[in-house]
């Protein structure tokens, strides 16, 4: 019987032989900063001049490395430099991701001021008040209740999908879309109440679901249609 050789990832405090590997802080570097502008795990992987297997076979290592630590089990000490990588890039996902999602909610609450130009009169002059202060014509964001849809849609598509049978529909008349007159203080009120009924509706279903003992899986954040794994060196 053919006796197994020992995988050298047990040899705790001792490093692999070979080329060294093309995880360097200048490419760690490059990466993380492509994913924190946003760009997709393939598009960074190129920027920092490597191959989109070659990333996610780094991230598999350092998952490989925090499973032998949590579980007491001898581990190659290199894999410590792919464990720290990993914790970047995670981090930086959700930097990217914290943004867009910051953008998303200005854009759905509305409000904020995006254009403003002093009163004139019909001969092109300012209009002054009482205490000789310039008036001021301001326009404001109004709210979108379409987006709001879309994303409540894209991170609940079982409750506000297009075949969830409890989605709230905040359209205008003969279902066009909401009218709201420029600079109504009013309107954008009334009409951000409404998307947080939404929202309140949302956090008592899930309240609701969990109290029925309804679990939610975790979703591995690979990327879908990734290129076939190549080996992370190539002889010379």
């Amino acid at each position: 019987m053919a006796r197994r050789t020992p995988r050298r990832a047990s040899l705790p405090a001792q490093r692999r032989g070979g080329r060294p590997s093309k995880l360097t802080e200048h490419t760690a570097d490059a990466i993380i900063h492509a994913v924190l502008d946003g760009n997709h795990l393939t598009t960074a992987a190129a920027m920092a001049g490597i191959s989109n297997a070659t990333l996610h076979r780094w991230v598999e290592q350092g998952n490989a490395t925090e499973e032998a630590i949590e579980a007491g089990r001898p581990y190659d000490v290199s894999g410590l430099r792919y464990l720290e990588f990993r914790d970047r890039l995670a981090d930086a996902r959700a930097q990217a991701e914290a943004k867009a999602v910051a953008v998303v909610q200005k854009q759905m609450v509305g409000g904020y001021l995006i254009h403003e130009r002093p009163l004139q009169n019909l001969s092109g002059d300012p209009v002054h008040d009482h205490d000789g202060n310039v008036l001021v014509e301001r326009t404001y964001a109004q709210p979108d209740g379409r987006l709001a849809l879309s994303y409540l849609a894209r991170s609940r598509p079982a409750q506000w999908g297009q075949s969830a049978s409890n989605r709230v529909e905040l359209t205008g008349a003969g279902g066009g879309p909401v009218q709201v007159e420029h600079g109504s203080p009013d309107q954008i009120t009334a009409l951000s109440q409404r998307l947080a009924e939404v929202a309140a509706r949302m956090r008592a279903e899930d309240a609701e679901a969990a109290a029925e003992g309804d679990g939610v899986v975790e979703g591995e954040w690979t990327e879908q249609g990734e290129e076939a794994e190549e080996p992370d060196e190539r002889p010379g």
